[in-house]
């Protein structure tokens, strides 16, 4: 299911390129893949990222990942099955030209997102989350329509209000691979 999601995303991207490619201020947009620890254990986050250059060194947009992997101390902690994470907000970004094929980028995302899971007595129940991401970014633009990145950044989470995990568990470093659409 996630997989397709993924990749319907890419495909839906490429399709909007497509048909956006005769404006010169179409954006960007792509799919992104985060390498992060939750709970002390190895997660993976898919999602994605696009917006809109407003000015030479600034655009804003927004961004969603899911956690893909399981992670047994949240597992463990609801007492139930079925954990999911999933968050997203808006995205300012910062970038730099330094040649015409590298740009380098510092973006913030401010957001929310929601941890959940499903108990017992198949009752779903669901936490809400505050989401603070800094991070940086070195793009590789391959094609006219086409960059490849790979960036680090902290996802700072607050809110958290399920027994046996803590703000903390979810707060880390994140590594990411990004490929961006548009101009």
């Amino acid at each position: 299911m996630k997989l397709s999601v993924l990749v319907l995303s890419i495909i839906l991207v490429v399709n909007i390129y497509a048909q956006n490619s005769m404006y010169d201020d179409f954006g960007f947009g792509g799919p992104e893949v985060k390498f992060s620890k939750i709970a002390g254990e190895k997660a993976i986050l898919i999602g994605g990222k696009g917006g809109k250059i407003l000015s030479k060194n600034f655009a804003i947009g927004g961004a969603g990942y899911g956690l893909t992997s399981s992670i047994n101390k949240l597992e463990d902690s609801a007492i139930g099955e079925d954990v999911s994470m999933g968050y997203g907000g808006v995205v300012g970004t910062y970038f730099l030209q330094p040649t015409p094929k590298i740009f380098l980028s510092s973006s913030i995302l401010v957001g929310g997102g929601v941890l959940s899971y499903e108990g017992e007595n198949d009752l779903d129940h669901d936490d809400d989350i505050f989401i603070l991401e800094p991070s940086v970014e070195i793009q590789y633009q391959a094609f006219d329509f086409m960059s490849f990145g790979i960036g680090a950044g902290y996802r700072y989470v607050t809110g958290v209000d399920l027994k046996g995990i803590s703000d903390s568990d979810l707060s880390a470093a994140t590594v990411h691979l990004t490929i961006l659409f548009g101009n």
